[in-house]
């Protein structure tokens, strides 16, 4: 899927005009996703298009996501793994004082 996020997306005004818009740039748009009839122009055919590939993508990286169980699991388990740890290192620095103090 196409970077959504290297899309800049602006307030803009037609030339003359005082109406704000939203978007990106007809230009990046024409770019990023090269779809349309002219770079200085969005269809919004192409628009709704990339809406619906935006949408598909994020359901996918929804979909990817480890569930909240999953992510307390695994911090549980790391949790455990550096309490592990911090033992070990206790237990290696108490070795060492004895060599040091003989």
């Amino acid at each position: 899927a196409p970077q959504f996020d290297s899309l800049p997306v602006f307030r803009w005004s037609n030339i003359g005009q005082s109406t704000l818009h939203i978007g990106p740039m007809a230009q990046d748009f024409y770019h990023l996703f090269e779809v349309g009839e002219k770079e200085h122009y969005i269809n919004m055919i192409d628009a709704d298009g990339v809406t619906f590939l935006g949408i598909k993508y994020l359901e996918k990286k929804l979909n990817q996501a480890p569930a909240s169980e999953e992510v307390d699991e695994l911090q549980e388990q790391l949790r455990k793994e550096q309490e592990a740890q911090a033992e070990m290192e206790r237990r290696i620095n108490e070795l060492y004082e004895k060599v040091d103090t003989h």
